[in-house]
């Protein structure tokens, strides 16, 4: 790709975080108050010290392979066969959270919205789907001015919550008598939500400036902050709200408790809580378009690499240097994820940890597999491996308690994608 088109360090930081800042951080807030108390915030501090192997292997992995992606990191020390299936597993796997997260936003506005509720639902899905994908075949530096906005939008209750928490902030709701330890362990599942996305860059490697340099540190520097913002959210609100957080039902009632608090208008506090909601949506929408803006580039390193139908025709770029008909199959698999699974937040979720954790571990054993062919030891990679067996452990836990529809699905998908590997494969040798 010509220099003019390729992200700058900035640009791919900015990438990671508009997927990593989602509303899971929103999702988060009266329950880890709930199970944790003022122990909450330690929650994200905890996660982000037990991920930090995997963050730092992955990291290695760009550095090493610069412009590889998922492929290179399975592929060239394990064979292609499981470069092929890691990037399948993460480009199928990703989209059903793209898929999970336009659905989920489009339920929050419908509410805000009125006018919006005589529309269904699937309709309002397919029009935002449609828009998206529309812009993912703009100039890179259109999509790094959309990545800006919905990044912009998605901080605004954030940064309501810190700056208020200056003024508001009690102390005396930071004591042995608020902090639950019993509930401490069960926040770590919910925290691990807001962590994943670190890897998205890993996508666009081959489009980022001096990729074996920025590649790793968009990874690490996207990942501290998102981790710090996190606790620092956690630890205002509660710090604000103590008790009362805690006792709310609904991370919808959040934000009208804290704005209650700051001002004694009830309509005011309407209009306030309305546009925390539009800015909780847009963090929805943000993430889905920052999946599909970098994912598009697994599909078409599985065409270069001519192991997918047609690869010639996925290779090619339009004038802005987009190969977009990978972005026309991410709106297909889209809609095939909204007609079979009607948006059914498990299922999807089930696809999603479960494709992306493949992937992580597939990496991992890569990157061991890498310094085993020279005669070195990773200490950081094994503990990066445990950190995907932890992953995976979950991922079992959740299909077992939540139903086996995501795994049906994700298994439909592999098995179908490693078919195609086979025949595109034999295809060559003839």
């Amino acid at each position: 790709m010509p220099h003019a088109h390729k992200l700058s360090l900035p640009a791919a930081i900015l990438i990671n975080l508009n997927i990593m800042v989602g509303v899971g951080i929103f999702l988060n807030t009266t329950v880890l108050a709930s199970l944790a108390g003022a122990a909450g915030c330690i929650a994200y501090m905890v996660l982000a010290l037990l991920l930090l192997p995997l963050i730092v292997s992955i990291a290695r992995l760009v550095h090493i392979y610069p412009e590889g992606g998922f492929y290179a990191y399975a592929g060239k020390p394990l064979g292609t066969l499981w470069g092929f299936i890691s990037t399948w597993s993460y480009f199928t796997s990703k989209l059903a959270s793209s898929t999970l997260m336009i659905h989920a936003s489009m339920q929050l506005l419908r509410q805000i919205i009125p006018a919006l509720q005589a529309a269904p639902i699937f309709c309002l899905d397919v029009i935002v789907l449609s828009i998206f994908l529309m812009l993912n075949v703009l100039h890179m530096r259109s999509g790094r001015a959309i990545q800006l906005f919905f990044l912009c939008m998605k901080l605004i209750p954030v940064l309501f919550v810190l700056i208020s928490g200056f003024f508001l902030f009690n102390g005396d709701y930071y004591n042995a008598q608020h902090i639950v330890f019993d509930g401490f362990l069960s926040t770590l599942p919910l925290v691990l939500y807001t962590a994943v996305g670190f890897e998205a860059t890993t996508s666009l490697s081959r489009n980022i400036k001096d990729a074996e340099r920025n590649g790793p540190l968009a990874i690490v520097i996207s990942y501290g902050i998102v981790m710090t913002l996190n606790a620092l959210y956690q630890f205002m609100f509660y710090g604000m709200l103590g008790d009362a957080l805690a006792s709310a039902t609904s991370f919808t009632q959040a934000f009208p408790l804290l704005i209650a608090k700051i001002f004694d208008a009830p309509q005011l506090v309407n209009v306030m809580q309305g546009l925390c909601n539009c800015a909780i949506a847009s963090s929805a929408l943000g993430g889905a378009y920052g999946i599909m803006f970098s994912n598009s580039w697994n599909l078409y390193t599985l065409a270069e690499h001519s192991h997918i139908f047609k690869s010639r025709w996925f290779t090619r770029m339009n004038r802005f240097q987009i190969p977009v008909l990978c972005i026309m199959a991410e709106g297909v698999l889209s809609l095939i994820y909204l007609a079979v699974t009607q948006a059914h937040q498990t299922t999807l979720q089930q696809i999603t940890s479960l494709g992306c954790t493949i992937a992580y571990t597939l990496s991992i054993i890569g990157l061991l597999a890498f310094y085993r062919s020279r005669n070195q030891t990773s200490c950081i990679g094994i503990l990066a491996l445990i950190n995907c067996a932890a992953l995976m452990a979950a991922c079992v836990k959740s299909i077992y308690v939540g139903g086996f529809n995501g795994l049906v699905i994700y298994a439909f998908l592999l098995s179908l994608g490693i078919g195609m590997y086979w025949f595109t494969i034999g295809k060559q040798n003839r």
